[in-house]
């Protein structure tokens, strides 16, 4: 995945490009695993 703006280490702990991340992720998790992740990805 690519998050424009972030290099490798950005994706560890700098919370914009870490939460841009996870925000995409659970996006494709939830249309493809069901909707269970997006509620789970949200409560960090």
């Amino acid at each position: 995945m690519v998050v424009e703006g972030a290099g490798h280490y950005e994706m560890y702990d700098e919370p914009a490009y870490v939460d841009a991340a996870v925000a995409r992720l659970a996006t494709f998790y939830a249309e493809y695993l069901g909707s269970d992740v997006q509620a789970s990805a949200t409560m960090r």
